[in-house]
């Protein structure tokens, strides 16, 4: 899931109470413009070297199935917390302070967003518990000794006003870009998103991340499930067209805003499949950031999967590419989908080899983000694959790679957003560390708004 730049509108009320008398608070002393980037929660007036307990709490919808076993969105609340002591001046900056106790224990700018547990966790203090989200947004409140003396409302939104927006959906082609108004040429990016599909809502979230970072971004629908329908966006997700990239490219070519000469491509899980597979075809990719990649192509996906012959996700030039065809899926059969994905490539060794992605062709400048844990596929693996390839063929310099011991599938995001949401703590050591990932994602997407400004 995409996560906007956003803007923090803040009211702030300061206010405690010793032996009677009135005393100075601490203060939430954050940016009026707050970007998931670069921006970091900081707290200014607070005695030095005091302990300050920072709570976060917030509401989302969340999917899961209601009482007919139907999937909708149900309002749930979050709530996150940092135990953290006060520097010599009386400052406490998240990006840098280490907290002895909460929701995470690192330094982490974001922390107080990603880190939170839902309502009825046990994991929350008991002394926390009361405490609810009454609005929308982020409600940041500061405990002293268990007594509130600040409070800031956050509002995350979308900001578009000073955007140019426009929605594109012709045959062929379907997305949303978004730039800067006015700005001139500007780095360009195409979005591909995952197997999750994208409607126009979607893109358009997805367009807004990285125009707010100054980027003139097509996000580009490629695939939306069947409940999620887009006029020219396929419901299968088999002999996808990887020339849709050229048209999206001559696209942006007639944009005002968009350099057609500094155009990159940023891809998620199957997004990131189908960059890899630009970078290593198209000569005018400059950069392509692939986020839990493959390797290989692999059979397609969504309807049909089940009921009709192997086919491959992708084609090129009216040609399918060869893939690697996959086990069904069988409950209790694999311990996860990232070990019925290894199966089927060990079974078809021939076949992983004939769908191996040319990644060695490309001549762009690639940014590798995985996981080690990935519950999904093995993003981590396969991205140490696509940097050896590009070092045997004596291009490892053009290659960065950012590959996270404990994390797993869920990376890509800005950091902003819960990964209990749909994430659950588990203790196997072999499974994906939620703080971890969390950590993770903060990490990735300030390094890959680094590499696209680099390289674009």
């Amino acid at each position: 899931m995409a996560h906007i730049f956003k803007k923090i509108i803040v009211w702030l009320i300061a206010s405690t109470w010793f032996a009677g008398t009135v005393s100075a608070a601490p203060r939430f002393d954050t940016d009026a413009s707050f970007n998931p980037a670069s921006s970091s929660f900081k707290i200014a007036g607070a005695k030095p070297g005091e302990k300050l307990t920072v709570v976060a709490v917030r509401s989302l919808p969340v999917w899961r199935p209601d009482a007919s076993g139907d999937w909708k969105p149900q309002p749930t609340q979050f709530t996150a917390w940092a135990e953290i002591v006060a520097d010599t001046r009386g400052h406490i900056d998240l990006a840098t302070a280490v907290p002895i106790g909460g929701s995470y224990l690192k330094p982490d700018p974001l922390g107080l967003l990603w880190s939170g547990y839902q309502q009825g966790s046990p994991k929350i203090p008991e002394s926390l518990r009361a405490i609810t989200s009454s609005g929308p947004g982020v409600e940041f409140i500061l405990l002293r000794g268990g007594t509130q003396v600040s409070k800031a409302t956050i509002i995350l939104s979308p900001q578009s006003s000073d955007l140019r927006v426009e929605t594109v959906q012709q045959p062929g082609l379907v997305g949303v870009f978004a730039a800067p108004a006015g700005s001139g040429k500007l780095p360009t990016l195409i979005v591909l998103h995952g197997s999750e599909g994208n409607d126009i809502a979607k893109a358009w979230a997805n367009a807004l991340t990285y125009a707010e970072q100054g980027f003139a971004t097509l996000a580009v629908a490629w695939y939306t499930q069947s409940y999620e329908p887009a006029e020219h966006v396929p419901t299968s997700g088999h002999l996808i067209d990887v020339n849709q990239l050229e048209r999206a490219r001559e696209w942006l070519a007639m944009q005002p805003e968009a350099d057609a000469k500094r155009i990159g491509l940023w891809g998620q899980s199957k997004g990131g499949e189908f960059a890899m597979l630009g970078a290593s075809r198209f000569g005018w990719v400059k950069a392509a950031v692939g986020c839990v990649p493959s390797d290989i192509v692999w059979q397609g996906f969504g309807e049909g999967e089940n009921t009709l012959p192997a086919r491959s996700t992708w084609m090129l030039d009216g040609k399918a590419l060869p893939f690697v065809p996959l086990f069904p899926y069988k409950e209790g059969r694999y311990r996860d989908n990232t070990d019925r994905y290894e199966r089927s490539r060990r079974f078809n060794p021939d076949a992983a080899v004939a769908a191996r992605i040319p990644i060695e062709q490309s001549e762009a400048k690639l940014l590798l983000i995985a996981g080690d844990r990935d519950e999904v596929w093995a993003a981590g693996a396969m991205a140490r694959n696509l940097a050896e390839r590009m070092e045997r063929a004596g291009k490892g310099q053009q290659v960065r790679s950012l590959i996270f011991e404990k994390a797993g599938h869920g990376v890509c995001g800005d950091g902003s957003f819960p990964v209990r949401a749909y994430g659950r703590d588990d203790p196997d050591p072999d499974r994906k560390d939620l703080n971890a990932e969390g950590h993770a994602t903060v990490e990735a997407f300030r390094a890959t708004i680094s590499f696209l400004k680099e390289t674009l």
